[in-house]
């Protein structure tokens, strides 16, 4: 990805937003086969036809704390101890009590779709493949449809089956992924209901998505994902689980009362 930091007296280019939030909170992210003309107090966007664009300036939803360590020896370990805010953030309005039925409005499908899904496929690469790993039992254990995970890296080189019963999640830390955005753009061409579990509601993969999930775990500066692997772990409990109870008019009760007491906890 390229993205644009619109300054006063300066403009900056960067790959990604903690390059730019000390200096910036306005971003252009540009789109394929666009170009930006960038001079110190101008920004102009191309397209592929080469008319100008309007700008599309938005704000960045980050302060400069965030890439801060805030007095811990190193990202890693400051990522460690905020992942239990990320947990809550993650479950605020979407599950009340362990009595009450998790709220998904980001989910798109309606009870009667989410009945006709036969086979879920989840695409994803490195941590957030593993994540996807655990999603499978998770999805089978409560959905209980037919899931398989899969490297995008191997997914985008064979011939792939989905249609509109068929739902798709990507799951990716930054929503940049390039093979896992090939490969969701591949399944969207068959019409399969595309999911997006990303830390970046802003990204090209979150633009793809029919149904985006947030995981809201703010900007992570370790290589080595901490908070946003647990993030994404929650999301598939979260999703598995509604679909769950969409799906269903009866289920273990007490099975499902204990799960979500454990995630309150």
């Amino acid at each position: 990805p390229l993205i644009i930091g619109v300054g006063v007296g300066e403009n900056f280019i960067a790959s990604d937003i903690p390059a730019i939030i000390e200096y910036t909170k306005k971003a252009i992210y540009l789109l394929d086969n666009e170009i930006g003309v960038i001079k110190k107090d101008s920004v102009e966007i191309y397209d592929k036809e080469d008319k100008l664009t309007p700008n599309r300036i938005e704000y960045l939803p980050f302060e400069a704390v965030a890439i801060s360590k805030l007095g811990y020896k190193h990202f890693m370990l400051k990522e460690i101890h905020e992942q239990s805010d990320v947990v809550r953030n993650i479950l605020s309005g979407k599950l009340l009590s362990k009595n009450d039925k998790i709220r998904l409005e980001e989910f798109k499908l309606n009870k009667e779709q989410i009945k006709n899904i036969k086979r879920v496929q989840i695409i994803a690469c490195g941590t957030s493949l593993h994540a996807g790993m655990i999603g499978k039992y998770i999805i089978e254990k409560f959905a209980k449809i037919p899931t398989d995970v899969e490297p995008s890296s191997e997914y985008i080189y064979r011939d792939t089956i989905a249609d509109e019963n068929t739902l798709v999640i990507g799951i990716s830390q930054s929503g940049e992924t390039a093979d896992t955005i090939t490969a969701i753009k591949q399944e969207k061409a068959n019409n399969a209901h595309i999911v997006i579990i990303t830390n970046r509601a802003d990204s090209t993969m979150a633009r793809l998505a029919d149904s985006l999930l947030p995981v809201n775990a703010g900007i992570e500066v370790s290589v080595a994902a901490t908070k946003s692997y647990m993030a994404q772990l929650i999301s598939l409990y979260l999703l598995a689980m509604y679909m769950m109870e969409q799906k269903f008019d009866s289920f273990d009760l007490e099975e499902v009362t204990t799960q979500k007491q454990e995630l309150l906890e």
